[in-house]
């Protein structure tokens, strides 16, 4: 047999394997914002880097085993699809998917999507700030191995396109799973089978604030403030704890503040959009939104 020959070979018996092994998943890739520097500045005797490190391992092992067993309206064994795997300042959550299903694919995007930013809302109370992205792709997972072309492309898009502490959405997603926009965004509307405005995905033409205008990208991004008014027990609380710790950042890191200025517009801006659906049950609302608006404009809280 001929090199050539064999070559052939291998690269059948890869396609193979591929074929076999590899599955459709919905991958949300995240990172831990300024997670590096301080492992690159670990020193055994200091009790802030210890107390960093226990806070950070003691958060995620408590929501890795809260999210793999709870998404909300989602049956318990649904829910259970949902993995997610720790690897330092990597936090990586994915689920199977039916690519041949726009519906199927729409549920498992926004069971992905709630998932990780249950997580991204109770990292922020404790002063972690994640940064990610979303695909669809192929994946192949055992035991602890995870390689696949839908890891890297959403280890990519976040490192590349993500910028601020959001998740965002590959568009080539829509093109590749959904007829359209609008197909894309009914299924999304309706994938829990509750009807409403509630669209977990969205970007600065939907939000179209005053706030948001020297922002220009037009990419889909997870809609954090929808999932704290929906699935948060005390929105008000959370609304406040997040504006302050991005205030006190913007000033702790000059270098990295605009990230933090990000953050306090988009909650401004989706907070104003949503005045009169998503914030009814919160009391005083027209206060609320007062008081963030002052914290943003003052930089005090």
């Amino acid at each position: 047999m001929s090199e050539i020959e064999e070559n052939e070979d291998d690269i059948k018996e890869f396609k193979r394997f591929v074929q076999y092994h590899f599955k459709e998943y919905v991958v949300c890739y995240l990172d831990v914002l300024g997670f590096k520097e301080i492992i690159n500045s670990i020193d055994a005797n200091n009790a802030k880097t210890t107390d960093f490190l226990e806070s950070y391992i003691e958060i995620t092992k408590a929501w890795k085993t809260f999210l793999e067993g709870y998404i909300p309206n989602v049956p318990e064994e649904e829910s259970k699809e949902v993995e997610i795997e720790i690897i330092s300042d990597s936090i990586i959550i994915s689920a199977r998917t039916n690519p041949k299903d726009p519906k199927f694919v729409a549920q498992t995007l926004k069971k992905v999507a709630t998932a990780a930013s249950r997580l991204q809302i109770e990292m922020i109370k404790h002063n972690f700030w994640l940064r990610g992205a979303i695909t669809v792709g192929n994946l192949y997972k055992q035991d602890h191995l995870i390689i696949g072309k839908a890891l890297i492309d959403a280890y990519q898009l976040e490192s590349t396109y993500a910028k601020y502490p959001r998740i965002i959405l590959d568009n080539n997603v829509i093109r590749k799973y959904f007829k359209s926009f609008g197909e894309f965004r009914a299924h999304i509307h309706n994938a829990d089978g509750v009807k409403g405005e509630n669209i977990i995905f969205i970007n600065n033409e939907v939000l179209h604030s005053r706030f948001f205008k020297s922002y220009l990208d037009d990419l889909l991004f997870v809609d954090m403030i929808s999932v704290i008014f929906n699935e948060v027990t005390n929105p008000r609380e959370t609304l406040l704890g997040i504006m302050k710790r991005s205030i006190k950042n913007s000033f702790l890191h000059a270098d990295i503040a605009e990230k933090y200025l990000w953050m306090q517009r988009y909650i401004l801006a989706t907070f104003e959009k949503n005045f009169s659906d998503d914030v009814e049950s919160i009391e005083s609302k027209e206060e609320l939104f007062k008081i963030l608006k002052d914290a943003y404009t003052n930089k005090t809280l």
